[in-house]
Order: structure tokens, then sequence, then C-alpha cells
């Protein structure tokens, strides 16, 4: 089992790194992970498809109004970070959902829109969405039946459930 998150470096909040622990079933133990070149480096969400096959996602920037979305990825021994599509405005992650080596999905927000991206099992991909109101913004995916995908947030006009696939 895996949590994830972050550490301010001190009491400086404009700085942070990400912060991984693993259960191994008697012990948390502190995993060492990547951090981008930025200041902010957090992590909000993780899952994994099998105990070699783990994904960590947040965001990264040089401060709240720059965050771009990270990807981590752990193959059984370190974690990476995995690029991510370039976009603009700030932008970040909030949750992922592993059902497999390709297709892994996070969701977060974009600009002030909702995001919704998808690893292939290549590379990291943006998934359309349909139109919602400005600001929206996902907080949670799950898997349901018949393999859909529901994710969960907020737009302009309150809660938001929104079926992403297929």
């Amino acid at each position: 089992m895996w949590a994830v998150g972050f550490d301010h470096e001190g009491q400086n909040f404009s700085a942070s790194t990400t912060y991984t622990m693993h259960w191994d079933g008697t012990t948390w133990s502190t995993v060492p992970s990547p951090n981008s070149s930025f200041a902010l480096n957090q992590l909000s969400g993780v899952a994994g498809a099998s105990s070699n096959d783990v994904w960590a996602v947040g965001g990264t920037g040089a401060d709240f109004s720059s965050e771009n979305p990270l990807a981590l990825h752990w193959d059984g021994s370190t974690w990476s970070i995995v690029t991510t599509p370039s976009l603009t405005g700030s932008s970040g992650f909030r949750a992922v959902l592993a059902n497999s080596t390709n297709n892994v999905w996070a969701v977060g927000t974009t600009d002030g829109q909702a995001l919704g991206e998808r690893w292939n099992g290549r590379r990291w991909e943006v998934a359309p969405l349909p139109a919602l109101q400005n600001p929206s913004d996902l907080f949670a995916i799950s898997a349901g039946r018949m393999h859909s995908l529901w994710t969960t947030g907020a737009q302009a006009t309150g809660q938001l459930f929104l079926k992403m696939a297929p």
C-alpha cells in the first residue's frame, strides 16, 4: 500500500517536495521520490495496477499560479518522473486510477477547466471531456461496471458527476 503527499521545507510554504510512503504489511517506510526543478512539488493521488506498476500524481511549478501536472511512476524499485502534455495556464492532477499497465487515468484541472488524461502504455494524452461550466475541477476517479470510468468534482453551478469512458 502507498501513501503520497508533500513536505514543506521547514516553514517555507513557497517550496515543497514530493513525499511517498510504503506499507509492507508490517511497517510504514518513507521511499525517496523525485522532484522537478521547480520549487513546488506536490502529490495528491496514488494508484497501482500491480506492485511494480504504481502511479502518483499531483502538481509542480514555480508557484501556485504556474503549476503543471506531475506524474511519477514506480517500477518496483524506484520512482521516476514521467512527462505529461504541455498545457496552458495553471494545471494539476488531483487523483489517479490504474486499471492496467496501459490504461491509467488522471484527473484534475487546467486553467480553471476540468482535466482528464490517460496513460496508454507509452505516453500521457489529454482525454476529451464534455463542455463544462467554468470554473470546473475533477477531484476523484473510480471504475464502475462494464469497464466504465466515473469522476466527480465541481463546476460553477455545484457538484459534478461525469462518466469518462467508455
